[in-house]
Order: structure tokens, then C-alpha cells, then sequence
């Protein structure tokens, strides 16, 4: 079983492309949608829309997130599966181990600071833009394959000063100069085999004139009236069924978000809009008052929920709460309880109480009912011979009265009515306690200081015998 995922990286679009290699097999998609037999070579790419993994030999969309995609190979004769590439490394074969040929790559977790493979491409390419008088420190990751301890260095240099050298840098740090002056990054990863790349990126100091401020809202009605209209959209679902018209909002409950679209079009700022923080200051269908500084919204009730998002730039400046502009959006509840189970469960003994990993539950006032399965054994368990092991739980704590396997069938019901698939525990496989036998030495390992410990009872047992004896007078004798 493989995972592949793709990265969240900016910049230079990385290659997820993986080459497969075996003999004779069949691969199936997670939830079984597809069951192909293949031979040969099988180039899969995980570039396509909405999680769909194309090949040569055949095309399936996950059940998982959009930016994963989990193949499940099955051999149906002996054989070997050669994984030969990702991203753009390959892959070598040495003493039964697998290590990757390639060097490391260096990518941009910052959509505005562009890296290069050359000094020369960087200087003609597009400049990340930093405040003068602000200390900066370049967000990018050294990404390998197979490795996770890799080293990093960057290092800044002036554009345009004859003999200027790369001053190596551990830390944010100031770059001198005024408004347009301009300076060379230079990023260096290095694997644990040594092996090690560098990528090169320009940085532009730009003119500290103003805090960031929203576009005047009489001058940009079109701006504001589309970005009003993605607030509202932003608390709706994509219908998966084309077919299906219904209205389905957002998933709420604890745990459950929403998502403020970007304001990039309506605030204007010095720097690129990726370099402001934020707070936002957002009330309840209750009317309570609440911040937050991520552009998140914990959607708990069904309702009206009012947001004003306050940027704020490098320095701290910012707008005041009142010139920032508020909008609206409601969530209803018309969505299903998500419910998942705990992937870790311990084992049980027959006749001691066993408390069940618990499920996590996300929805609005939902109700859970547990029920206790029984299967005679793991045989018996994988062929769904389950039955009713009592009529329901109070709690997730239990005592199990035969060995087996036990499992806890959770299934749970939403305010609204709507109730979620039945959700099983991690199977609880129960078996005899196990007694556990004195077999301490103890009398063994101090045999002569219990010989001696008798020997000196036995004396104080002489010595108060002599205390009580009366001795004769001789007068009468």
C-alpha cells in the first residue's frame, strides 16, 4: 500500500510523477472502483483535478483528500513492485536498501519569493519585496524523498557592488539600503549523504509609505460586491451530485470552520498581501464577541455569524476595527455527523472492565448510541460473523464476559435529524487473564539469616525463662 501526496510548495511546480514497475498484479482503487490486471509499466501522475491519478492503463478518483492518493497493489503471482522515481529523484537499489540518486530540491513556502536556478535568471526574475528598516527571513523548505535530516544555509549579496560575496545568515536580519535597492538569495540544501543544491531568488527593498488600508468601497462597488457574494458562497458545499440541487452548507459544530475568502483585491499595502497578519474580530449567532488571528471561523451554532478582518503589515501598523469594512454570512444545519474511530486500541480481558477508544465525533447537539459485537474469534470477526453482545451502551466502558473479539458500533444523530453511517471500533481482541505465580526466593536467598534470627529468638526465650525462675534459699535446704 503506497501513499502519494502532493506538496503545498509555491513556485516551480514540482514534478509528482511516479513510475511503477512489476511483472504481473492487479491495483484497485481504496473503496474497490476499480480492479484492472496489468503487466509492465504503469506511469501514474498525480496531477490531475480533484485527486484523480491518471495512467496509461487506467484512470480512478480517490475518496481521499483532494492532494492524496492511496494505490493498494495485490501480486497475484510472485513478483517485486520497483518504485523508480518521484519527483523528479531517482531511485537506485544497493544491498536490499533503496536510496535516492537525486540531489534535494529546494522550494518556496512564499508564492512571492520566486526561486531560480541560476544568479543570472534571478536577477532578471521577479523580486520578493520587503519593507526597508524590517527584518526578513526567507520561508522555504529543502524537500528529499527519502531523507528528513537535511541541513539548510542562505546567504544575501548586493546586486550591482563589484566583488560582492554571499553573507551567510542563521537568522532574520536587516538588509541596508533605501527604497529599490535590490540583493541576491542564495539557498543551499544538504541531504545526510551529502549530497546538496543551490537555488538563488532576488529580494527588493521597497518604501515604507503607509499601514495597509481597504480600497475605497464608493470607488470599487464591483470589488466588494464579488467578494460579498464569495463570503456567502464560502459557507456553502460543493454539491458532489451534479444532479442534486439541494442547498448543503458547511458542516458545524466544534472542531467545524469556516474558511474567510482571500482579501487580497480589497486591501492595498506597501509589500506583497502574504506578508500581513491578521485579526479578525467576528460575533455569534449567540451575539458573543469573539477573536481570532487566523482567517478561520469555529462555526459551533447555526446562524448569522458578522466578521471584520483588521490587516496589519511587518511594522504593526494597522487600520482601526471601525475603518474595516464587515460582512455577513449564515450556515444552516443541513449536513450528516461526520464520526470517525480511534485507529489504536488495546487489548482486552475476559472478566476486567475495558474501556473502548473513544470516536470523534463532529456535528451540532448530536446524539451517540453504542452497541457492543461479538465475534467467537479473529476468524470469525473478518467473515462478519458478529452478533449483539448487549442491547446498548451507556458508556464506552465494559466488561467482557467471554473471549473473543468485541467491537463498539457507534452511530450517531444530528439535531436535524439526519444520522451517520454506522461507524466500528478498532476490533478488542479478549482473552483469559493471565496469573501470574509467586515464585519469589526469598526464603531461599536468606536461609542464614533466618538460621540466625532463630538462634537469637530462642536465646531471648532463655533469658526471660532465667528472669522468672525463683532460685532456692539455702536455708532451706
Amino acid at each position: 500500500k503506497l501513499t502519494f501526496k502532493q506538496t503545498d510548495y509555491y513556485g516551480e511546480e514540482l514534478l509528482n510523477d511516479v513510475v511503477l514497475n512489476f511483472a504481473e498484479g492487479k491495483i484497485v482503487c481504496e473503496g474497490g472502483e476499480v480492479n484492472t490486471d496489468l503487466s509492465g509499466t504503469v506511469n501514474v501522475n498525480l496531477m490531475g483535478d480533484n485527486g484523480t491519478v491518471n495512467g496509461s492503463a487506467f484512470a480512478f478518483t480517490t475518496a481521499a483528500a483532494k492532494n492524496e492518493a492511496t494505490l493498494l497493489f495485490e501480486a497475484t503471482t510472485a513478483g517485486s513492485l520497483t518504485l523508480q522515481a518521484l519527483n523528479g529523484q531517482d531511485f537506485a537499489v544497493a544491498d536490499g536498501k533503496v536510496t535516492d540518486n537525486g540531489t534535494p530540491y529546494v522550494v518556496s513556502n512564499d508564492k512571492n519569493l520566486v526561486f531560480y536556478d541560476t544568479e543570472t535568471a534571478a536577477e532578471t526574475g521577479s523580486a520578493k519585496r520587503i519593507l526597508v528598516g524590517v527584518r526578513y527571513k526567507p520561508d522555504f523548505t529543502v524537500y528529499d524523498v527519502l531523507t528528513t535530516t537535511n541541513t539548510t544555509e542562505f546567504a544575501f549579496k548586493e546586486v550591482g557592488v563589484a566583488d560582492a560575496e554571499y553573507q551567510v545568515k542563521t537568522s532574520a536580519t536587516y538588509l541596508s539600503g533605501d527604497a529599490g535597492k535590490e540583493y541576491l538569495l542564495r539557498v543551499k540544501g544538504t541531504d545526510e549523504s551529502g549530497k546538496s543544491t543551490e537555488r538563488y531568488a532576488k529580494i527588493q527593498l521597497v518604501a515604507d509609505y503607509a499601514a495597509p488600508a481597504y480600497v475605497d468601497e464608493v470607488a470599487n462597488v464591483s470589488a466588494y460586491e464579488t467578494y460579498r457574494q464569495k463570503v456567502l458562497d464560502a459557507a456553502i458545499k460543493e454539491n458532489e451530485d451534479p444532479a442534486d440541487e439541494t442547498v448543503h452548507y458547511i458542516n458545524i459544530g466544534s472542531g467545524q470552520y469556516y474558511n474567510i475568502p482571500s482579501l487580497e483585491n480589497l486591501i492595498q499595502c506597501d509589500t506583497a498581501y502574504e506578508d500581513l497578519s491578521f485579526t479578525v474580530y467576528y460575533s455569534t449567532p449567540d451575539a458573543s464577541e469573539r477573536t481570532t488571528s487566523k482567517l478561520t471561523i469555529e462555526v459551533t451554532k447555526p446562524g448569522v455569524y458578522t466578521f471584520r478582518v483588521v490587516p496589519k503589515d511587518t511594522k504593526g501598523r494597522h487600520p482601526l476595527k471601525e475603518n474595516c469594512p464587515e460582512f455577513v454570512f449564515a450556515v444552516q444545519n443541513t449536513e450528516v455527523p461526520v464520526v470517525t474511530a480511534s485507529t489504536s486500541q488495546n487489548a482486552g480481558y475476559k472478566g476486567v472492565s475495558f474501556t473502548c477508544s473513544s470516536f470523534t465525533i463532529k456535528g451540532y447537539n448530536t446524539t451517540a448510541k453504542y452497541t457492543l459485537e461479538y465475534a467467537a474469534n479473529e476468524d470469525a470477526a473478518t467473515a462478519g460473523e458478529w452478533v449483539d453482545a448487549e442491547e446498548e451502551l451507556k458508556t464506552l466502558t465494559f466488561t467482557p464476559e467471554k473471549i473473543g473479539v468485541y467491537r463498539v458500533k457507534c452511530v450517531v444523530t444530528g439535531e436535524n435529524g439526519l444520522q451517520a453511517a454506522p461507524v466500528y471500533s478498532k476490533n478488542i481482541v479478549v482473552t483469559d487473564p493471565v496469573v501470574v505465580k509467586n515464585t519469589t526466593s526469598w526464603a531461599k536467598d536468606n536461609a542464614l539469616s533466618i538460621v540466625f534470627l532463630s538462634i537469637a529468638g530462642v536465646s531471648l526465650l532463655g533469658i526471660i525463662a532465667l528472669l522468672f525462675i525463683k532460685p532456692k534459699d539455702k536455708a532451706e535446704k
